[in-house]
């Protein structure tokens, strides 16, 4: 189990497509049996610690974020050897792993807040700062380098 500590997505009620049959059902929806914060109902049999299970089944984000994220790594491994200014691949990191972020904050349960007619939740701000971050930062990183500043160029 990779999560069972409240940290899932929303209900999935969603039919699993056709197209992803080889999927094991439990990656497209699960209900967290055994969770470690006992959330749900309890699951019919068992006794002891952690006996329960979701009501229904969820979005089992992080299962999607240990895919989404072993990828980010993959990619910034193949372009490490391609990337001559210093930062810059922090500055990759930053964007790509906010924008991974952001986008299962989509279908994960947390809390909103709201400000300027605006409803965000605490990560999504966070995931937004990581990618603006990363944008500004390689771009204060090629405008040095185009600029001629003295910049040292990694290779």
């Amino acid at each position: 189990q990779l999560s069972g500590d409240g940290d899932w997505g929303i209900v999935n009620n969603h039919i699993k497509p056709g197209w992803l049959t080889w999927l094991p059902d439990w990656a497209w929806s699960s209900r967290f049996p055994h969770n470690v914060i006992n959330a749900g109902e309890l699951i019919p049999g068992c006794s002891g610690n952690f006996c329960f299970q979701l009501p229904q089944g969820v979005y089992p984000t992080s299962l999607y974020e240990i895919v989404i994220c072993t990828l980010i790594f993959a990619f910034l491994w193949v372009i490490r050897r391609h990337l001559r200014l210093d930062g810059s691949m922090f500055c990759i990191f930053l964007m790509l792993n906010g924008l991974e972020r952001l986008l299962i904050e989509m279908i994960r349960v947390n809390p909103r807040y709201h400000l300027f007619n605006m409803a965000f939740t605490q990560a999504e701000l966070i995931s937004f700062t990581m990618v603006l971050g990363g944008v500004i930062g390689l771009a204060v990183i090629l405008y040095r380098y185009s600029a001629g500043r003295s910049m040292k160029i990694s290779g």
